[in-house]
């Protein structure tokens, strides 16, 4: 956009041809036609004006003019701009500027900057069309609904409150072909794991299960696996300010033989782990997130070991060589294959704004990991909550982000956009794409407080495609359905503990069941616990 000052010099280039012959010289046009008394005033852009000015013809008096040849000309020996002959009679030769493509011209100089500026419009939008969600002012558009689904409370037995936070996982403990749940410690709570079984009239907590009198444990995340292949399934655990452990069952309800995992950094503790074999050696590995960069005991912030991989080994657990980069810290990792080389990569949340790795590719086999760095991903975001999956149904796998996003750079207006957004990073033979393809699954601007905490990815409704689940800060799930065309629809009936505090979500595939999984705390408005819903069609 041409500013006032260079538009004023623009129109300048007429005025002063004017001004310099004074009487001599007078333009002459067409009288412009008077609207109709009714029609509304004509909105024109300040760069059009000018160039309709600029444009104008002038009657120049003949014989003061400075003929160049062929059809060019000077109004006047002592100006200094090139014109082009229209016309000309008896009194007059009429004169109009070149065009502005021209070098010669006098607004060539103006039409350059124009040019310029255009360009650099239209790359910072096309910037701002990638990493923010919302880049402009326009209205939002809101998913259409549907009333599809019907949510059954699955959740007695279980916690109805205290502190839930962090992470849970579903698995038979008891071989009977139900999944049974395994939740980390409540915070405040009884210092230890607990297993709930599922049975005819909902959940029981397992009364042999056996736990160690050390080590100290505390709220967090959990997976399950058999880590020793022998048969029986064992228990990955990461406790807030502690240390990260594995848990071995002897299928009897016994996890009282464990191991500490290693970690590079011992100022680093975590409360997210994830599960893959990362080497391909046939036996489950562990990745650790960290949940803070910075020493709580020398306030120093903390620049390396944020990331852990540790190797399942028949000789024990060994760290992973592998570095990452520094500023990486949150609540939830992800596994997935997602440059479609068949190794599990790693995607991590980011609970600071402005980090740009979320993703890292598993380059050898679990020695190293390449930061996967895009301006396609949100800028100047929050990624609360990440989740592995595939939406369009190809292979290999999609990010999925809970995205907190707090500023539209167009207007340079803070306002507050929470988004659910999928991208797939490499094409179906697995070759990465020139920039990572988005999804919007869902956007809108909510409260700056009423954020998705966590994201889940499965197919809700039985029909073959993958569905999306956002838990919010208020309590409520937000379920979104795929439709066969690949748009969403928003589900109507919304499960959830309206006002508790939340923290993950999980959707859970169980023979002919679907089980939606969340856990909550208590924060004087309502009380947490666990709730477990069998997800059917209506």
């Amino acid at each position: 956009m041409i500013t006032g000052e260079k538009m004023a010099c623009g129109l300048c280039v007429m005025a002063g041809l004017l001004g310099l012959l004074g009487g001599d010289l007078e333009a002459q046009t067409a009288p412009e036609p008077t609207p109709a008394a009714t029609a509304a005033p004509e909105v024109v852009d300040p760069w059009e004006q000018w160039v309709r000015e600029y444009y104008k013809v002038l009657a120049v008096p003949k014989g003061t003019e400075m003929r160049l040849g062929g059809n060019l000309a000077r109004p006047h020996p002592r100006v200094n701009a090139v014109m082009e002959i229209v016309y000309e009679d008896e009194q007059f030769v009429y004169l109009r500027n070149l065009p502005l493509e021209d070098p010669r011209s006098a607004g060539h100089k103006a039409w350059l900057i124009r040019q310029g500026r255009e360009a650099q419009q239209l790359m910072r939008e096309e910037t701002f069309s990638k990493q923010y969600v919302i880049a402009s002012g326009g209205p939002l558009v809101p998913l259409p609904f549907t009333n599809r689904l019907r949510f059954q409370d699955r959740s007695e037995g279980l916690p109805s409150e205290g502190l839930w936070q962090m992470g849970f996982a579903l698995a038979d403990f008891n071989r009977d072909g139900r999944v049974d749940l395994v939740l980390p410690p409540a915070r405040k709570g009884e210092a230890r794991p607990r297993v709930y079984l599922q049975t005819d009239q909902g959940w029981r907590e397992w009364s042999d299960a056996q736990w160690p009198e050390e080590p100290s444990f505390d709220y967090g995340d959990v997976e399950v696996a058999d880590f020793d292949g022998d048969g029986n399934l064992d228990i990955a655990i990461a406790c807030h300010f502690k240390r990260s452990y594995v848990l071995y069952g002897d299928g009897r309800g016994s996890f009282r033989r464990w191991v500490e995992l290693p970690v590079a950094n011992k100022a680093i503790t975590s409360r997210a782990l994830a599960v893959a074999d990362f080497n391909r050696d046939g036996r489950k590995d562990i990745v650790l997130l960290a949940e803070l960069d910075i020493d709580l005991s020398t306030s120093q912030a903390i620049t390396s070991g944020l990331i852990n991989v540790i190797f399942n080994t028949p000789e024990g657990w060994k760290l992973s060589p592998a570095t990452f980069p520094r500023g990486i810290y949150g609540d939830h990792v992800a596994v997935g294959d997602f440059d479609g080389n068949g190794l599990p990569d790693i995607l991590a949340a980011s609970h600071k704004a402005g980090n740009p790795f979320y993703v890292f590719l598993n380059e050898d086999k679990g020695q190293s990991f390449k930061p996967y760095v895009s301006d396609a991903f949100p800028a100047q975001s929050f990624v609360l909550g990440v989740a592995a999956g595939s939406l369009d149904g190809k292979k290999p796998d999609q990010i999925v982000m809970a995205v907190y996003q707090s500023l539209r750079p167009k207007e340079g207006e803070h306002y507050f956009s929470h988004a659910l957004l999928a991208y797939r990073l490499a094409d179906r033979p697995g070759k990465l794409l020139p920039e990572p393809k988005r999804t919007v699954v869902y956007v809108d601007q909510d409260e700056p407080i009423n954020s998705f905490r966590d994201v889940a990815v499965g197919d809700l409704d039985g029909d073959g495609r993958s569905d999306v689940v956002g838990l919010r800060a208020n309590g409520e799930l937000l379920v979104i359905l795929q439709k066969p065309d690949g748009d969403f629809l928003v589900e109507r009936e919304k499960p959830g503990i309206p006002e508790a505090s939340p923290s993950s979500v999980g959707i859970y595939r169980a023979g002919s069941k679907t089980l939606l999984v969340a856990n909550f705390s208590d924060n004087g408005k309502a009380k947490g616990g666990v709730k477990v819903w069998e997800v059917a069609r209506r």
